[in-house]
């Protein structure tokens, strides 16, 4: 039921997708903490799509 609402709400809003930018010289993992270790077998109460960006030497993007 409560999935249903939050899905419904996004679907309301013109939702944009979010963007993470990676700086030169980092990795993802540097920057995205991804050890789900810590949570036991709690899940996420919402799962979205993201663009990743890595930038690139002498401003190009």
């Amino acid at each position: 039921m409560l999935e249903q609402i939050k899905e419904d709400n996004l679907k309301k809003k013109k939702h944009t997708v979010p963007e993470i930018v990676i700086p030169v010289g980092y990795d993802i993992a540097d920057i995205l903490d991804m050890d789900d270790s810590d949570f036991g077998d709690e899940q996420p109460i919402l799962i979205e799509e993201v663009k990743l960006r890595f930038e690139r030497n002498g401003n190009e993007q």
